[in-house]
This record gives structure tokens, C-alpha cells and sequence, in this order.
């Protein structure tokens, strides 16, 4: 075999994703090691008290100590932090240290202090106590942590550290780095990208821009069916597509083999941080490296919008999973403009921001600096505010769309009650999106949008205007009218 062939295939045996970390399997194979071990010198050394302690004292300490270590580890699917980042030696060190101190003492309260101080009778198989828990609690210990650390971050291709950063992009005092070039993408050509929500705008922008580059991606979506909109262009790589629901676990754990790196896109929803938390939690297991999750601009804790604590929530899930990340926080989507054309059909724009303006960002945007974010080592791994070039407000917007259109659109301010009965009511809006579009809107008011150069310094092009998007989309608005 040649050594190019040789380090190929060393290559994809490294980027094999490692077995689950699953709990009663760990705890299982736990008390068979030991259980296998100390019977078979029981055996060949004819100390039949030896055989007996391997299946009960020792193997059961064992299988006692992998399941409240790996139960620790796990933390609930939320892994302590330092328990991922700190280096596989010092963590198992530690860990084994801790159970061996609190098996040793457990051994001799049992071998010495019990028979001294209550009837309980002193056999010979009570005195190896002392030797048989320390010894298997370390053995245990071993085997369940360097498991549970192959199956988080050590043992998986993690992206090359990155430079830092300030915390919502690039430092603007350092040089962009050169985008790559078109067709070609910097990292490793077997990668495997798995896109979930291919089919909504970000999503789908974010397949054409992976395709431009020539990345195998696979697209998740729930209705395999259906054609993705887009991908019939025969110039241009395939896409494989897959069903996955994030309802469905066993789907997830189907549709993220052998991928290497996930992006992360699902739709508002009250489900949604159980559903993100969840898929989170399975890429952790089953090989994933990166993950690039669109977040919201205002993610906080105590954010007044809803959904964006929910964001948050998620984002902190996902920084202690100890999977390589990046998170990307848009503003408003120009696609949504186009929900406005029943309205505009009227000649109206309703809202409650005054002229407070909105930072618009066009989706393809977002695709592009995603398929950035999961092809080139230089902007893996920050959090990224994205917007474009300038903040426009509702009466603004109407009189761009005055001119586009030649019909008179004017804005009208509502109070936010009576926004979101409308939208109730005459949208058929469910009362939470009704909500968020509301907070939404209130959010801008009482922080003044303004526009981020995050997009131009990762592309090293600036993003797309509202005015080419509306003037792009203007038939839309004509038929709003007819």
C-alpha cells in the first residue's frame, strides 16, 4: 500500500464517529471486566473465595461505581463543563483518586469497624474488602470516563484553535482573512456537513452556498418526498437528503452518522429548546465535532423577547456539551418583508416601532457566513452578530415600497394590544408567534438597531441591500395587489 493510500485510510478510520457513550452499556461492561479478570485467576490460582468475590464484591463495586460516575458525568445530558475541556488524564486522575479514597474508606468501615462494633461475623472473604472495592472502584472509574471523553470532545476532529475574538465577531483592528476561493473549501475534503432545516431560508441558502464550495452535505428534512428547492441544478454537486425529525431520536442518531459537523436552524416554536437541547445531546453522542447554531440577536437570560431567552438557554446547552460551536445571531430576515404583501395590497404597513429601524439581513447572507463558519478554521468557534448594511424602519420601508410599486403605502402605528390581536385575528397568527412578533417589534424600540460590518469582514464582501432585495422581489408585491 502507497503512503498516500496509507494516511487516507488512517485519515477516515480517525474520523469514524466513536460508539455512543450509553450508561447500563458502560455499567455493564464495568462488572464484566473485573467479574472476567479476578474469576479467571481465581481459577488458575485455586482461590475459590477470589472466584467468588470477582462476580459479587468486585464486579458489583465495579458496575456501582460506573454508574454513579458515569451518572455524573452525564449531569442530566448537561455535562459540567470543565468535565469536557479538562485533559482526559487529569480528569480520569482526578475522578479515580476520589472513588479509590471513598471506596478504601467504605472497605474498611465494612472490614474493620462493623465486626469491632455489631454482631456481624468476621469471614475471610470481609477482609478483602479493603483490597477488592479500592481496586475496582479504580478499574471502573477508568473504564467509564476515557468512554464517556471518546464520545465528547478528545477522541473527535475539533476545528484548529481560532484567533480570538471579541465576543460578537471579529476584532475590526486585525486583517480579515481572504475568503476561500469559489468551488473549493479549505478543510478536509471527506467532511460531511449535515444541514438541518434544509428546507427554510436560511437552511436552503446554506445548501447552495456548501454546494458552491463542493462540501458533501447531507440535508435533513421531514418530508424526504418532496423535492428541496434549488437542488435540481445539475452543474452543481449533489445533495444527499435524509428524513430526521427532531421528535425522533433514533432519526437524528441515523441521519448524523459519519457527519462531522451540524448546522443548527429549527423554527420558533414553544418546543423549541427541548427540541434543540435534544438534538444537541445526540450529536454529542453519536461523532459530531462542530456545531453552528443560529441564535438570536438579543440572547439573554433575562431578554423581554421569549423565544431569545430560549436562545439563550440553548446556547449555554450547547457550550456545555464540549462540542466545538458557533453561534450566529441575524436580525430580521428581508425574506420576511414579503409577508407584508397582504398588507401592502392595502396600502398599509402595520407595527408598533415608530420610526425606530430594524437591522435587515437577507438569508442568503446568513448561508453564506454559516458555510464559512463550517468550512474554514479562521471563523469557526466566535459568536457572530450578522445584519446588513443598514437599519430601515416601517415608514422608511413603505415609502421603498411606494416607489417600487407605485401605489401609495403608508405606516400605521398600533399600540402593541392591538398589533397582536390583528395579528390574531386577521393573520391567524397562534397567540405565542403573535407574542413574538410583538416583543420583537418592542425590543427595537427600546434598543435602537444599527448595523454590524461582521458580514463584509467574513466575506470580504459587503452584504446584500433591502433596496436590490425588494427590487428583486417586486413581482411579489404586484401580486399582493391583484
Amino acid at each position: 500500500m502507497s503512503a498516500t493510500k496509507d494516511r487516507t485510510s488512517r485519515n477516515r478510520a480517525a474520523s469514524r464517529p466513536s460508539r455512543p457513550f450509553t450508561l447500563w452499556r458502560e455499567v455493564l461492561t464495568a462488572y464484566a471486566a473485573p467479574a472476567l479478570m479476578a474469576g479467571t485467576a481465581g481459577v488458575v490460582t485455586g482461590q475459590q473465595d477470589l472466584a467468588v468475590a470477582a462476580c459479587t464484591s468486585i464486579a458489583g463495586t465495579s458496575a456501582a461505581v460506573a454508574f454513579l460516575v458515569g451518572t455524573w458525568l452525564r449531569h442530566g445530558g448537561q455535562p459540567r463543563r470543565w468535565t469536557t475541556t479538562t485533559p482526559r488524564v487529569a480528569l480520569t486522575a482526578a475522578l479515580v483518586v476520589t472513588a479509590v479514597g471513598a471506596a478504601t474508606l467504605l472497605g474498611w468501615f465494612t472490614a474493620q469497624w462493623l465486626p469491632a462494633h455489631t454482631p456481624i461475623p468476621t469471614p475471610p472473604w470481609l477482609e478483602r474488602l479493603r483490597i477488592d472495592l479500592p481496586v475496582s472502584a479504580a478499574l471502573a472509574t477508568t473504564i467509564v470516563t476515557l468512554r464517556w471523553r471518546s464520545t465528547t470532545t478528545t477522541s473527535r476532529a475539533q476545528p484548529p484553535p481560532t484567533p480570538a475574538r471579541p465576543p460578537h465577531g471579529p476584532n475590526p483592528t486585525e486583517p480579515t482573512p481572504a475568503a476561500p476561493a469559489a468551488g473549493k473549501s479549505p478543510r478536509n475534503e471527506h467532511t460531511l456537513i449535515v444541514v438541518m432545516g434544509a428546507t427554510g431560508a436560511t437552511g436552503n441558502a446554506l445548501l447552495h452556498s456548501l454546494r458552491t464550495l463542493g462540501t458533501p452535505v447531507r440535508a435533513l428534512t421531514r418530508t424526504p418526498h418532496r423535492p428541496i428547492p434549488g437542488m435540481a441544478d445539475a452543474h452543481q454537486p449533489p445533495v444527499e437528503v435524509q428524513y430526521a425529525d427532531a421528535t425522533d431520536p433514533h432519526s437524528l442518531r441515523t441521519a448524523f452518522k459519519g457527519a462531522d459537523r451540524l448546522f443548527l436552524a429549527m423554527a420558533n416554536s414553544p418546543a423549541q429548546v427541548e427540541l434543540e437541547t435534544r438534538v444537541i445531546d445526540i450529536a454529542a453522542h453519536t461523532g459530531i465535532g462542530h456545531v453552528v447554531k443560529i441564535s438570536a440577536p438579543a440572547a439573554e437570560p433575562d431578554s423581554p423577547v421569549a423565544i431569545s431567552r430560549g436562545h439563550h438557554a440553548v446556547e449555554e446547552h450547547l457550550r456545555a456539551s464540549g462540542l466545538g460551536h458557533t453561534i450566529l445571531r441575524p436580525y430580521a430576515f428581508m425574506q420576511n418583508v414579503l409577508r407584508l404583501a397582504p398588507t401592502v395590497a392595502q396600502g398599509i404597513i402595520l407595527g408598533t416601532t415608530g420610526d425606530a429601524p430594524f437591522n435587515y439581513i437577507d438569508c442568503r447572507d446568513i448561508g453564506d457566513v454559516a458555510a464559512a463558519a463550517l468550512t474554514r478554521p479562521d471563523i469557526a468557534g466566535g459568536t457572530y452578530t450578522l445584519t446588513g448594511p443598514e437599519a430601515v424602519s416601517y415608514p422608511e420601508l413603505a415609502s421603498r415600497l411606494t416607489t417600487l410599486t407605485g401605489n401609495q403605502i403608508r405606516y400605521v402605528n398600533l399600540t402593541s394590544d392591538e398589533l397582536r390581536d390583528n395579528l390574531i385575528q386577521n393573520a391567524h397568527m397562534p397567540t405565542w408567534l403573535a407574542d413574538h412578533v410583538t416583543e420583537i417589534q418592542q425590543l427595537a424600540v427600546t434598543r435602537r438597531e444599527a448595523p454590524t460590518t461582521t458580514v463584509s469582514d467574513i466575506l470580504g464582501r459587503p452584504p446584500r441591500t433591502l433596496d436590490a432585495f425588494l427590487q428583486e422581489h417586486q413581482a411579489h408585491f404586484h401580486r399582493g395587489r391583484s
